[in-house]
């Protein structure tokens, strides 16, 4: 599991990072934004200074510290407590792989590239967002069913 587990965070930062470099290219150079469904989806580019919803705008260096601190917990809590759920791990990856993507927007380019906008949802977001909230509600659900305190742990 535990090499699953890189395997997969790794993965699913080429993933944002190719996505972000093509996005990022295509919409700088047609300076404009491209409708995918009409009036439901579309392609734009926001430079994010901020957190999840544009909140707490330029604040990189929190947004950094905090980032390296959880990828550090969530390394600890599987390598070294050597916890092997799979609810856990898969959780922990996306969390993981996603949150690593906007950190290294965050450390290398001073923001974090955001592209996706729907209609019926107003924060533009990545790819990268979309791996921290479903691993984000998977790691609840593992917790409310209470498999936390039933881990099998290795050592």
């Amino acid at each position: 599991m535990k090499k699953l587990f890189v395997l997969l965070s790794v993965f699913l930062i080429l993933v944002d990072q190719e996505l972000k470099i093509i996005f990022f290219g295509i919409l700088n150079e047609n300076n404009a934004n491209i409708v995918i469904i009409p009036n439901v989806a579309e392609l734009v580019m926001v430079h994010n200074r901020g957190a999840a919803f544009g909140i707490l705008q330029n604040n990189r260096w929190i947004f950094i510290l905090f980032s390296v601190l959880a990828f550090f917990c969530f390394i600890y809590i599987i390598f070294i407590r050597g916890i092997n759920d799979k609810l856990f791990i898969i959780s922990s990856m996306l969390v993981v792989g996603g949150g690593v993507g906007n950190l290294i927007d965050r450390i290398f380019r001073g923001f974090v590239i955001d592209y996706i906008k729907l209609s019926f949802f107003p924060p533009v977001f990545n790819f990268a967002d979309i791996c921290i909230s479903i691993g984000g509600m998977l790691l609840i659900v593992y917790v409310y069913l209470g498999r936390g305190s039933k881990v099998s742990v290795n050592g």
